[in-house]
């Protein structure tokens, strides 16, 4: 499953790892940059929630398919691009 790659897991953990970063260096008389770096924190939560959500309810695999259909190409091109990946 997506959910147990290594991955996906390494991905959200550089990605909070660089956010701990950006704050660590922002400075504690930057009111301004304390909120935006708290921003950060939140959006990377609430991303990997919808994320591990849309994942296990099938939903990315489903607009993955829906895209396909909606991409305006002809139909050698789309058979290529689907057996190269």
């Amino acid at each position: 499953m997506v959910l147990d790659n290594e991955a996906f897991k390494s991905a959200f953990a550089l990605l909070k790892a660089a956010i701990d970063e950006k704050r660590a260096s922002v400075s504690v008389r930057d009111p301004q940059g304390l909120v935006i770096a708290a921003l950060w924190e939140r959006i990377h939560k609430d991303f990997e929630a919808i994320l591990v959500g849309m994942v296990k309810n099938g939903e990315f695999s489903q607009r993955r398919i829906d895209i396909d259909k909606l991409r305006d190409e002809p139909q050698a091109r789309r058979f290529i691009r689907k057996v190269l990946g």
